[in-house]
């Protein structure tokens, strides 16, 4: 990842972000940031708005269900 993803949130399931590599901001509907650096993990918790972005080149595991309803929004 080397750049923002879209609004979302997960309907039925909760999101963990697992950073291998570089530094991943998760911004969240209620105005607030989440820094992760390498080896640490937060989890979205379903029904959440989120996205996630990066200011260089980062590596990141992201899990969730197989198949999840994921809600698009604007903000």
């Amino acid at each position: 990842m080397n750049e923002e993803f879209h609004w979302n949130e997960h309907e039925d399931c909760d999101e963990i972000f697992y950073v291998l590599e570089g530094e991943l901001f998760i911004e969240l509907e209620n105005n607030k940031t989440i820094s992760l650096k390498q080896g640490e993990i937060f989890t979205v918790p379903a029904n959440t708005m989120h996205r996630t972005r990066s200011i260089k080149l980062t590596f990141n595991l992201c899990v969730e269900k197989a198949s999840n309803n994921i809600r698009g929004g604007n903000r």
